[in-house]
């Protein structure tokens, strides 16, 4: 009986510390895709920048070309190669915006599993716990016959 008591111990406190470990690494991963996100926000600022220098080059050249500063062909081709440029930046914007946002879905994610894991480590110690005093008064029980058997 006493071997079936340990036994359960010992399972319920493995169980524990798998569950403390599961947790852990949660966690970790958690940490990892909140610096992939304060990343991405850097990015998605440094895009926002570059977005906002290519329509001011954009509209500077526009305004050249109405003011008439350079020959007609020239400035055409120098518009077309910055609204290309403005293009490909918007569409760098669009990737790192979205890329951000299913970060943020793993985040929010892990934080729940997070929650959840801890939740049920609490549970798995409160009831390796309640085993722990459930079988103090049988193992004292069990100690106090044997040491008056011992005796006889």
């Amino acid at each position: 009986m006493v071997d079936r008591i340990a036994q359960a111990l010992r399972l319920l406190r493995e169980e524990s510390e798998s569950n403390a470990l599961r947790a852990e690494k949660a966690e970790d991963k958690a940490k990892s895709l909140e610096e992939e996100v304060v990343l991405l926000q850097h990015r998605l600022a440094t895009l926002d920048v570059e977005l906002i220098k290519a329509t001011s080059k954009l509209a500077e050249q526009k305004l050249k070309e109405y003011d008439g500063d350079q020959s007609g062909n020239k400035m055409a081709e120098k518009v077309q190669l910055l609204e290309e440029e403005l293009s490909q930046e918007k569409n760098n914007l669009k990737e790192t915006t979205e890329k951000l946002r299913q970060a943020d879905i793993k985040v929010e994610h892990l934080e729940r599993w997070v929650i959840r894991l801890e939740q049920e480590s609490t549970l798995w110690e409160k009831k390796y716990e309640d085993t722990i005093e459930r079988h103090k008064l049988p193992n004292k029980e069990l100690e106090d016959y044997t040491n008056a058997n011992h005796h006889i």
